[in-house]
């Protein structure tokens, strides 16, 4: 019960966190006049690939987890020191409620909530996919998640450079087709290598979806409602992460994990109609046609 609570609570502040990192974020591309959101998250999958990798290691070592979450602690407190930024206010002739883009707001959850359900699935059950259904061992099980972080960041980096010259909503939508091949290839593996391609096509793909998604909503607002806006498309979002390890979970259960990962390849595809009703509502906002 302890754990639980304290399992809890770590999920309540990196929620937090993670909602005013985004919205913090989007205020700076708007006053740099540039795109930010993905070398943002990319940090944050080359952190995860990290931490995928050291978890298999104490894993295979066969040390205690207490070793893994007290160095974490340890990361944790030297790193807040460099955590403090400066408090921007909303302009006060622009409150919250003005021009609200609530049609935005959920399409862009929408969106950010199936890439977050695929990160999310993906990463709690590549390691079983692979150790189940393949029949590898926990450090094999291991390169599953780390192949998929690891290509994430990556993907974050290039996306960072192809959202300068590239429409975000094509980016997304390459970034879909994308996934959702390597969705189906891990499906469809019947080696470890295979399905690490298969994670790594994933992770290469849908790491751009949410941040450019959330930048899409930044853009389609002034900079009075930007922060409420990009915070309720995260909590939209954030219903992936509830959403898609249980799914993962019931479809294995009936119908195996190739399957649930077939499922996730056509979830992915479906994502391209919502983001497509936000290019819309984002070039009304900018007065030019729907």
């Amino acid at each position: 019960m302890s754990f639980a609570m304290a399992m809890l609570w770590v999920a309540f502040a990196s929620g937090l966190l993670d909602i005013v990192m985004n919205a913090r974020v989007s205020e700076l591309e708007a006053s740099e006049q540039r795109s930010l959101m993905n070398l943002n998250h990319a940090m944050f999958s080359f952190a995860y690939a990290a931490s995928a990798f050291v978890t298999g290691v104490v894993r295979a070592a066969e040390l205690p987890p207490f070793v893994m979450f007290a160095g974490l602690l340890a990361l944790i407190s030297l790193a807040s020191r460099w955590m403090r930024m400066p408090v921007v206010e909303a302009d006060a002739d622009n409150p919250k409620g003005l021009g609200y883009p609530l049609g935005a707001v959920v399409l862009g959850g929408i969106v950010v909530m199936i890439a977050f359900m695929t990160e999310a699935a993906s990463a709690s059950w590549s390691a079983l996919h692979v150790e189940r259904s393949l029949g590898g061992n926990a450090m094999q099980g291991a390169l599953g998640p780390t192949m998929l972080g690891l290509n994430k960041g990556v993907g974050r980096l290039t996306g960072q450079l192809i959202s300068e010259r590239v429409d975000n909503a094509v980016l997304i939508g390459m970034a879909a087709i994308l996934s959702s091949c390597g969705a189906f290839l891990a499906a469809a593996a019947t080696t470890p290598t295979q399905a690490y391609l298969g994670f790594g096509i994933l992770g290469l793909g849908v790491s751009v979806i949410a941040p450019t998604a959330l930048a899409m909503v930044g853009q389609s607002v002034g900079p009075g409602p930007r922060t409420y806006a990009i915070s309720r498309t995260a909590v939209i979002g954030f219903s992936g992460f509830f959403i898609g390890p249980p799914l993962m979970g019931l479809m294995s259960e009936f119908a195996g994990l190739p399957t649930a990962f077939m499922v996730i390849g056509g979830l992915l595809i479906v994502s391209l109609i919502p983001i497509a009703l936000l290019k819309g509502l984002r070039r009304a906002a900018r007065g030019e046609p729907f």
